[in-house]
């Protein structure tokens, strides 16, 4: 419960904290950026308080939020003010403080209210703390707009509410029926908003593997789009990497062609990782080798040509390149985890480098590299991680059994095999091949 000290006015309570920092009228309002003159109103309760002196009771007075909100209660305030309230205490996460300045905004609701409604789903969704904290702020708007009828508005906080809870890399599955929920209101939102949404459902479609869904998506996006945009640009992309996986080679090669026209500078890198990957199933395996090589000294974004590369050099069994590329990952290896596609990329990475150091003898170093695979997906205890190292050092003893010929009914293997089955189950129940590469 939390302690409020009383009050009758917050000008009381100002005076009561200036007095506990032994500061002055004068001194105060030095500091704060004020004449003397309007601190001595303030206190007095003769003028409101505004955004200009807000900041300087939480800094200069220390005095807490849910001290200042519990005595605006009472007193006449701005809705601006009130907003400026929320975007002081949304860093403080704490969820009863902004739900209460939410709703007071919310109060403050005319029969015109779609502006403030707007800047409310902007605000809380353009705020990175708390996604669950988030999501229930932008619940209760949305909850108001439903009672006042704003089908519009509702459709905004539901697109604004998919882009928070799409943040969640750790529930993409669930996640994506919240975006696909969105659709039944899709053409109540600005043509700007739907190219937008229907791209980024299509982006959260193909890396859940759901690629006829992420071509749909995407072609609806450029259909909403009449300019030659970025975003008309990224769909045709996802097209053609969506035919990729789903080994339509013919029609990958023909959106590519149409990706090669937009006039953008990042277009031409895509192209050219797409046209290697392109040769590679087409056979031509040395020259994907040299034109990824080439890729990989232009590009910006390296990790998905370094991925191809390792693979690549695993089934040629090119063991001097490999560790060359493995003995330059700074340059390539980014902290940036703010998105599904580094994610995925860093999470492959650690894949292919365990299977090099497994086939260089290196399998304790291997198990790292598959546990650092599942972490990019999963925060694991420490009970996790040591189950996933039984598991995949079972798994290797498995492979090596395999390698030096021994049949699958010798003894030694089947106890192998009993106790990697053990192990897999144990994992499943505890969910973390949910999300992770490993599970596939």
């Amino acid at each position: 419960m939390r302690s409020v000290m009383v009050y009758e006015k917050l000008g009381e309570l100002i005076r009561c904290y200036r007095n506990r920092e032994n500061k002055t009228q004068q001194d105060f309002a030095k500091e704060a950026g004020i004449d003397h003159e309007s601190v001595i109103a303030i206190e007095k309760g003769e003028i409101p308080l505004e955004h200009a002196v807000l900041k300087s009771l939480l800094v200069v007075l220390h005095i807490p939020m849910a001290e200042i909100v519990a005595h605006l209660v009472t007193e006449e305030v701005s809705t601006e003010l009130w907003l400026s309230l929320l975007e002081a205490s949304l860093p403080s996460q704490d969820r009863r403080l902004c739900e209460d300045i939410v709703v007071h905004v919310l109060a403050c609701c005319n029969e015109d209210c779609e502006d403030l409604l707007l800047r409310l789903y902007q605000m809380i969704q353009k705020w990175t703390g708390s996604i669950e904290m988030r999501l229930e702020l932008l619940d209760n708007v949305i909850s108001f707009a439903r009672s006042r009828d704003l089908q519009s508005l509702v459709a905004k906080g539901l697109f604004y509410r998919y882009l928070v809870e799409r943040d969640d890399f750790s529930r993409m599955e669930e996640t994506f029926q919240s975006g696909q929920a969105v659709l039944h209101y899709v053409e109540l939102l600005p043509r700007d908003e739907r190219v937008v949404f229907y791209y980024k459902l299509g982006v959260h479609a193909f890396h859940i593997d759901r690629f006829y869904e992420s071509i749909e998506l995407a072609k609806l996006g450029i259909a909403e789009d009449s300019s030659v945009s970025t975003y008309k640009a990224y769909s045709t992309l996802l097209i053609c990497s969506s035919y990729f996986r789903l080994e339509e080679y013919d029609q990958a090669e023909k959106y590519l062609k149409v990706i090669s026209q937009f006039p953008f500078s990042f277009v031409q890198e895509h192209v050219d990782f797409l046209t290697t990957k392109l040769l590679e199933k087409r056979g031509n395996v040395d020259l994907a080798i040299s034109q990824l090589q080439k890729c990989l000294t232009l590009s910006s974004h390296k990790i998905g040509i370094v991925n191809a590369l390792l693979r690549l050099y695993l089934s040629k069994n090119d063991c001097t390149s490999a560790k060359h590329i493995l003995q330059q990952e700074q340059e390539y290896l980014s902290v940036d985890y703010l998105n599904p596609i580094s994610i995925k990329g860093h999470a492959y990475y650690f894949i292919n480098k365990g299977k090099w150091l497994h086939r260089w003898g290196k399998n304790s170093e291997a198990v790292d590299c598959y546990i650092q695979s599942v972490s990019m997906f999963v925060e694991l205890t420490e009970n996790d991680i040591e189950l996933l190292r039984k598991m995949e050092r079972t798994r290797l003893n498995m492979m090596n059994a395999a390698k030096i010929g021994r049949n699958l009914t010798d003894t030694s293997v089947v106890q192998l095999s009993q106790e990697l089955d053990t192990y897999i189950v144990e994992i499943q129940k505890k969910g973390i091949f949910k999300n992770s590469l490993l599970r596939d």
